[in-house]
């Protein structure tokens, strides 16, 4: 009997969730206006992303502090992003450009150091 991996079972509940959460809302979405913030900040809980994005922001705050000696990388890898990137972008590509801009421009400009520590409290959606 055949049995999925972890990585493999993950890659069905992104799925899933994308069939189930996000593919029905899509005309509302896409031409009606309906902002795509509780879906992301669904797909944040459900999937532990909101976690993951802390300790991210944690690992840049450190590399800001500490250039020397860099914290080891941990968390999901990049196929693991890849395949996430590639389900959100297949239905909604608009979802996707919402969570860039959330989550990296939004997140980027906060450049004070004492402003980050302040707002680290994972993406901004």
């Amino acid at each position: 009997m055949y049995e999925w991996t972890e990585e493999q079972q993950a890659h069905r509940r992104r799925r899933r969730f994308v069939d189930e959460e996000i593919r029905p809302q899509l005309d509302d979405l896409e031409h009606n206006g309906m902002p795509p913030y509780a879906i992301l900040r669904k797909m944040y809980d459900v999937f532990g992303l909101k976690e993951m994005a802390k300790e991210s922001f944690a690992r840049q705050l450190e590399r800001k502090i500490s250039v020397r000696n860099p914290p080891e990388r941990a968390g999901v890898g990049p196929a693991a992003q890849l395949i996430s990137t590639i389900e959100l972008c297949r239905v909604s590509p608009g979802l996707l450009t919402s969570l860039g801009v959330s989550s990296g421009l939004a997140a980027g400009t906060i450049n004070k150091l004492v402003r980050r520590r302040k707002w680290n409290a994972g993406p901004l959606i």
